[in-house]
């Protein structure tokens, strides 16, 4: 993930418009999407994504 101090915000089934909207206002994006599946078009557009098993919240929240 790019380094720096500022915003950052989890996204978590977003789109490439939602983190695009972020990203231009300044803000760093972490993209989390569902492991074992395809990586979205949304993970692609974010600072950072990260696969994780969204039903556990420790793995989605905490990684």
């Amino acid at each position: 993930m790019t380094s720096g101090s500022g915003p950052v915000v989890g996204v978590v089934a977003g789109t490439p418009q939602l983190v695009g909207a972020a990203r231009a206002l300044g803000v760093r994006t972490v993209f989390v999407h569902p492991a074992g599946e395809s990586r979205p078009a949304a993970a692609d557009a974010a600072d950072h994504a990260v696969a994780a098993d969204l039903a556990d919240g420790e793995a989605v929240c905490c990684r």
